[in-house]
């Protein structure tokens, strides 16, 4: 009898364990794995139907929609970066991320995406020292909930813009620190 209720214990955390996120949210993963160039296999990890498990992703407890991904690379001590050429459409579907680590990657001097001025969610964006330059576009003034912006180490140009007037914004930096 004790070990029917250690085996039963064992299958419920199992199951427990392996839920899978919201479909149209792996989906966008995949879209996004498949649309860059991993080196050093910083996305290993990202096989199977269960995302919230994946390394740099992380779900809400509950809802298990992705409320973050922690994507920065590490080129100065493992040389571990994504080659970004562009992402398009892959985040479309995250509509509940709130925090977005895309800093010390390689996007080739491309510029900054529509598609992330769709995560009306977002409160913390880094694009630091990811090869970006451009314009600083305005849609990123229409992030109404974000509240830090890191733009720094990149070539950007500052146009007059919106997103000064933000006030919910508390932190940006910009700095061009070399």
């Amino acid at each position: 009898m004790t070990e029917f209720l250690v085996t039963n214990t064992s299958s419920s955390l199992a199951a427990n364990i392996t839920k899978a996120c919201m479909d149209h949210e792996l989906q966008s993963l995949y879209l996004f794995k498949n649309s860059v160039f991993d080196p050093s296999g910083m996305l290993a990890t990202w096989t199977g139907t269960s995302c919230c498990l994946w390394e740099r992703v992380w779900c809400d407890g509950i809802t298990e929609n992705v409320k973050s991904l922690y994507l920065r690379g590490h080129i100065s001590s493992r040389y571990e970066f994504l080659v970004i050429n562009d992402v398009g459409t892959s985040y479309v579907a995250l509509k509940e991320l709130q925090y977005l680590d895309l800093s010390w990657n390689h996007f080739q001097g491309s510029l900054i995406s529509q598609f992330i001025g769709s995560l009306k969610q977002l409160q913390h964006l880094n694009l630091s020292t990811a090869s970006l330059s451009g314009v600083v576009p305005d849609f990123i003034g229409n992030l109404s909930n974000l509240k830090q912006l890191d733009l720094s180490y990149i070539f950007f140009w500052w146009p007059t813009s919106s997103l000064f007037l933000k006030p919910v914004i508390s932190t940006i930096d910009g700095s061009f620190r070399f």
